[in-house]
């Protein structure tokens, strides 16, 4: 009976190892983890010429070498020729969560802001070097064309990253511009190849946590951009007063960037409570 109940009690704690394990790991949509920070790739495209198309690289493990591409193309969608936004990995070590190969190629899985990034079901983890961001105009086309802050994940075999983005690449048989907005991405490192250690003396944040949301900026050099984001990685309304910034009303956890002026960006969070 003693034997009977150690086991009992062992594979219960087994499977609660199981489940802190899962929920640790588990990524939201626009959300931040511990130990994450938000990029903003600044890309907006736009392009009206036929046969024309412009791209994006993105850096996801700051090592100065792109890691994905981005790619968006016009065609002649009145003669059967699509428009599309396409991904390029250029990393190996880089899986993107999609579905089978259909039409003109995979398609990745989105997902909507503060849903779990739970690539299962029809969609799996895969390593191409070419996915479908959606298309339009071609027989085999299946989209999506229009796609509005959703996000797309990908996975570098230790964290699981998602990447915003907003498309329209619905022409109207050709009179109007095809668009590619991708402005956030979440990544576990900092920009510019920057060890996190680094950057205590060049941006603080104090204090942290803070009672009535009024904090200080301490930082190396000047500022050219500050912004905040919620635990759900939205951007938000801050008030700033010098170097004293003053965050939302709502208790939770907060990120702010700044970019100073040698293009540098640099992240902290900090605890409202």
């Amino acid at each position: 009976m003693k034997t009977l109940l150690k086991v009992i009690v062992t594979f219960g704690l087994f499977l609660l190892l199981i489940v802190a394990n899962s929920a640790r790991g588990q990524v939201i949509a626009g959300a931040i983890p511990a130990g994450g920070y938000i990029v903003d790739p600044g890309f907006n495209f736009s392009v009206v010429i036929v046969d024309d198309d412009t791209s994006g690289t993105l850096d996801l493990n700051c090592d100065n070498v792109p890691d994905l591409a981005v790619s968006l193309f016009r065609g002649l969608t009145a003669v059967d020729q699509a428009n599309v936004v396409s991904l390029h990995v250029l990393n190996s070590a880089y899986s993107i969560c999609a579905g089978p190969n259909s039409g003109l190629g995979k398609v990745v899985n989105y997902y909507d802001s503060g849903e779990v990034v739970d690539c299962s079901g029809s969609f799996s983890w895969q390593t191409d070097s070419l996915f479908i961001l959606g298309n339009y105009g071609c027989l085999v086309c299946n989209g999506p064309w229009t796609i509005n802050d959703r996000y797309f994940a990908y996975n570098d075999g230790t964290n699981i990253g998602w990447i915003k983005v907003s498309f329209d690449v619905m022409d109207a048989g050709g009179s109007l511009p095809i668009t590619l907005r991708m402005n956030q991405y979440l990544t576990y490192c900092l920009p510019n190849s920057v060890d996190e250690n680094s950057i205590e003396n060049d941006f603080q944040i104090s204090p942290n946590p803070t009672v009535d949301g009024k904090v200080n900026l301490l930082y190396k050099g000047s500022i050219a951009e500050i912004e905040v984001y919620n635990s759900i990685g939205q951007k938000v309304d801050y008030l700033l007063s010098g170097n004293e910034l003053f965050l939302p009303e709502t208790k939770g956890v907060y990120v702010v960037k700044i970019k100073k002026s040698n293009g540098r960006q640099l992240s902290k969070s900090v605890v409202r409570n």
